[in-house]
């Protein structure tokens, strides 16, 4: 970004009263960097034959995610390393959202090729582990389950030196505990008995593809969410993550946003951001933010078929009484999450610059 756009956009950020972390000079316990759904593609991971008999409405953003893989995807992952590499406190390991693949392959061999080059990529970049959780088009198309089970299960046994190791587990840091939950199909025993286990941590955060909290036209598109049959288990989830005052990480949706949920029980604060990189230079645009914005409308902005509308709807206006913080934006890129003993920021990158674009606060 040129110079002076940084510097009205600064201005900007101040006038919001969205400041930076390093304001007291007090340099964060450690650091994190978060990457949103990536899409990983390649051409010759696909049977185009199944593709066009039976996915063809997915083709052109196929070719699309091929395209961002090439073009940009070892970009985001040299920086996120760089970033990583300069900072004085210590970043023990890269989280990423699911969405790792694109997916939708078409039998399990090509799948679980599409896994190992994907993981070959993270390992030539990264020099530190890379934890992850699966998200839809990871587990789309033929044998897209079972690939999983084959490369990216004993990829995180592994890293965790673990056989046990399942689709949902625990990563400890210091005092806080990140826990990896599965979206596809989420075992809320597991999640019960695990933040209970977790009391006594300092910070809780809850890694998923899904997010939880709504705050688009997609509100339908969380986890738990798809349709009121599953509203007993969805409002037993915001339970307990209230209950444990859990920060959320999440992804799913393409944007930048942040949402809380504050009640009596405790309060739930939620992240989002994309990592599929179609901009270099991206800023936040299409923002949204204040909670006098966070209002049912925003299922009916951009669906004109309106399908689903009332629910989705519902969905927004439940949260709405608990809702203290709201911002969502069109934005490319990557996060890293600062943890401080008494509290939790969050910075955004573009691939233009090596300074953060936005920077809030989670905690």
């Amino acid at each position: 970004m040129k110079p002076l756009k940084l510097l009205l956009f600064a201005m900007l950020l101040a006038i919001a009263g969205i400041g930076s972390a390093e304001e007291s000079g007090e340099r964060p316990s450690y650091s994190i960097p978060v990457l949103g759904d990536i899409h990983y593609d390649r051409p010759d991971c696909h049977d185009m034959e199944w593709v066009n008999a039976k996915m063809s409405k997915d083709l052109r953003q196929i070719r699309n995610y091929i395209r961002v893989t090439e073009l940009n995807t070892p970009e985001l992952f040299r920086q996120v390393e760089r970033n990583a590499a300069t900072r004085l406190e210590p970043v023990p390991f890269v989280i990423q959202m699911g969405d790792f693949t694109e997916g939708l392959c078409g039998s399990r061999e090509l799948q679980g090729q599409l896994f190992s080059h994907a993981l070959a990529a993270v390992k030539n970049s990264f020099k530190r582990p890379l934890y992850l959780v699966r998200g839809n088009h990871d587990v789309t198309g033929p044998g897209a389950w079972e690939a999983g089970n084959d490369v990216l299960l004993p990829y995180l046994r592994e890293l965790r030196n673990d056989p046990e190791t399942s689709w949902n587990y625990t990563v400890d840091c210091g005092e806080d505990r990140f826990l990896f939950f599965e979206s596809m199909r989420p075992d809320l025993g597991w999640l019960k008995q695990t933040l209970a286990e977790s009391a006594g941590k300092r910070h809780v955060f809850l890694v998923t593809h899904y997010p939880i909290l709504p705050y688009n036209y997609r509100a339908h598109r969380g986890m738990l969410s798809k349709n009121p049959n599953q509203e007993t288990e969805r409002r037993e989830l915001l339970s307990l993550l209230e209950k444990h005052n859990v920060m959320i990480l999440s992804a799913h949706l393409h944007m930048l946003s942040l949402i809380d949920r504050k009640t009596a029980n405790g309060t739930t604060v939620q992240m989002s951001v994309s990592s599929v990189v179609n901009r270099r230079d991206s800023l936040p645009s299409k923002v949204m933010e204040g909670v006098e914005a966070y209002t049912p409308e925003l299922a009916a902005e951009r669906d004109a078929a309106n399908r689903n509308l009332e629910w989705r709807q519902s969905l927004i206006g439940e949260n709405q009484p608990y809702a203290t913080r709201f911002y969502k934006a069109e934005f490319d890129g990557y996060a890293v999450l600062e943890v401080y003993p008494d509290r939790v920021v969050m910075q955004f990158y573009n691939l233009a610059g090596t300074e953060p674009v936005l920077t809030m606060r989670l905690k």
